[in-house]
Parts: C-alpha cells; structure tokens; sequence
C-alpha cells in the first residue's frame, strides 16, 4: 500500500512540475506579454510590388512551403551584418509568427530589397546556379502568380527599419555613446590615445596609422590604412565597436578584453586623427616600419637568478656602466662564453671549518 501511495505522489509531482512550466512558459506570456506594434515592422501594403503582386498573399505561401524550417526572420543581439536589430512589436500584425529556430539558410529579416527581384527568383527556380553547395531545394513547380507574390513578399522583409547613415553601429553601442566620460575631440585625449596606438595597434597598423606595421608583412588580410578619408564618415559609436570587438576574418584582437573602456575612449579619440583628404598608399615593402636593430635588450639586474654552482658561474666582475658604443668594458670571466649571463659578484658561501678530531 505505501508502494503505490509513493507512486501517486511521485506521478503528482510530475504533472505538478508539467502544468507549471507550460503556465510559466506559454500561458502567462500569452496574457502578460502584448507589446505595442511598432513602426519598423514589415508592412505588406502601399508598397510599389503591391501593383504587379500581392505580398500578403506571398507571405502564405511562405507559411505554406515551409520556408521557416530553414530560414529565421530576427535578428538576434549577437548578430553582426545582419541589419537592424528587431523588436517585439515588430511582430504584433504576424500571425502565425515566422520567426524559425534554425539558420540552415541565411537569416531573412531585412533581406527585402538587398537583391533585385529577377535575382530572387531565379534563385528560387534554381538555386544551385547562384550559390553553389546550397541544399536548399528548387521551386520551380510554383506558378508564376504564386512566385510573382513570394518574391514581392521577400522584397518587403524589413522595409520598415531603416538605417540611416552608410556606417552605423550595431544598436547596443548606444549606451556605450551615453556613458562615455571622454571627449573624443579634445586634443588632450588623442594625446592620451596615441601611447594606447603606439602600444598596441603600431605593430601592424604602423606609427602612423598606414597600415605598414613591421608585423604586416606576415598578414594575408592586410591591416587598415587609417589615412584613406573614407575613415572620415567612422561615427565614434562605429570606431569604438572596431576597436572593442574587432574585425571578423582578420587578426585584430578584442581589444574589449585588454583595455579599460576609458582606455578604448582615449584610443578612439587618436584613430579619428588619422584620416586624410589623400591617403597615403603602402605599395612597396620599403615602406614598412622596421624594428630598429639598435634596439637594446633590457639590462639584467645585479640579482643571481639561479643559485651558484661555481666554475663558471661562481662569480664575476660587476658590469654597472657601459663605453661608447653600448659595450660592457669588464673583461670576460674566463670559461665563459660571449653574450652568456654571468651574476654580479655573489658573497662566497662561507668557509666550514673542519671538524675536530674525535667528532667532539
């Protein structure tokens, strides 16, 4: 009998458990979450493809062949190239939603108007012909009404956020913009900045910002050349999104993980000195920064870095001072190489006198 009590309650508990994540997770946003329809959304209306097709009609065809299996329809916070981000209320109008869980193809939230439409058709009909090793299957089989509206349908995605300038950062760097304690324009700060450059970008981008660093060389992509004017347009949200994340498909680091945001401020405030009317082209090796070979390796201390073993390294003259043309003047200890480290003059252990006889 306590057998099958402990099995009720246990059975109890599961449906407990059940019922109460699909109320968490389903039912009270259903009631609680009703956002308030916003301006960027998709609008199927009034738009110039409405006089040759019919997008709503083509956004059921959407719905109809499956394309969410494959394809999304948000931009998520992490997502880089993609265009605007999305909002909740972009949604409100699109049942059923069409967001998607997987991106075996592209994302398609802003892809309206990326491409012509002959373009997306003829992809539509054969898609390996234009991106090749693509799995996507062919849907040719359409009639040209149908295939008419599903690429006046993916002509709309995203004509409702609009980005407005050439170079933007993405949308979270806003608050990085209202935060900042760092006037970028202030000689002061570039001032500040140009240590921050000469220390951690002039390897490849080079003293003065051509991108002819000594570590360039070595680069298949090679680095920016700040003097191109094209610079010019960078916003201070951009160059800051740069410099913190970096740029894909190069060996620019996350300079996010190394340095202060004040710091990233600072260097912000130099790369935007850089730019000229006239770049100045890199198109010779000549023109590389090169690590001067007169260079000096810094001085070891008088410190014994490894403890004494006598013979060669019992001992040695002490070499404080330098001649003329960089030299150490002391003679070399005998049984020493040239370049080899000898420690500065060590207290000899002391003498133990022998034992008396007798072991007393």
């Amino acid at each position: 009998m306590n057998g099958i009590n402990g099995y009720r309650l246990g059975a109890s508990g599961i449906i407990i458990t059940f019922f109460t994540i699909i109320t968490a997770t389903v039912l009270l946003p259903m009631v609680l979450f009703n956002p308030t329809k916003t301006t960027s959304a998709n609008a199927y209306k009034d738009t110039p493809y409405n006089q040759v097709a019919d997008p709503e009609r083509g956004r059921r065809i959407y719905v109809r062949e499956g394309c969410v299996y494959c394809h999304t329809q948000f931009t998520r916070l992490q997502d880089r190239g993609y265009g605007p981000l999305v909002k909740a209320g972009d949604y409100v109008s699109e049942t059923p939603h069409q967001l998607g869980t997987a991106r075996t193809g592209p994302d398609l939230t802003n892809e309206g108007g990326r491409m012509a439409s002959e373009w997306q058709k003829a992809h539509l009909v054969q898609p390996r012909a234009l991106k090749p090793g693509s799995i996507m299957p062919s849907f040719s089989f359409l009639t040209d009404r149908d295939m008419n509206d599903l690429v006046a349908y993916l002509q709309t995605l995203g004509n409702g956020r609009k980005v407005t300038t050439y170079v933007q950062a993405p949308d979270e760097y806003e608050k990085f913009l209202a935060n900042r304690k760092v006037d970028t324009a202030s000689d002061a700060a570039a001032n500040a900045g140009r240590g921050i450059y000469t220390q951690n970008c002039a390897v490849c981008h080079g003293l003065e910002g051509r991108g002819n660093g000594p570590n360039s060389i070595t680069l298949e992509k090679k680095p920016a050349n700040f003097t191109r004017a094209f610079y010019k347009q960078y916003p201070d949200a951009f160059w800051f999104y740069r410099v913190r994340e970096g740029v894909p498909g190069t060996r620019m680091p996350h300079f996010g993980e190394i340095l202060s945001e004040e710091q990233m401020w600072y260097l912000v405030a130099y790369l935007k000195t850089l730019p000229k009317d006239q770049e100045e082209v890199i198109n010779d090796i000549s023109q590389l920064n090169e690590v001067t070979p007169a260079v000096k390796l810094p001085r070891l201390t008088n410190q014994v870095y490894e403890p004494s073993t006598g013979g060669a390294h019992s001992g040695g003259e002490e070499h404080g001072t330098e001649g003329p043309n960089g030299e150490d003047p002391g003679n070399q200890p005998q049984g020493n190489t040239p370049g080899e480290y000898v420690p500065s003059k060590a207290a000899p252990p002391p003498e133990t006198a022998p034992a008396p006889a007798g072991g007393h």
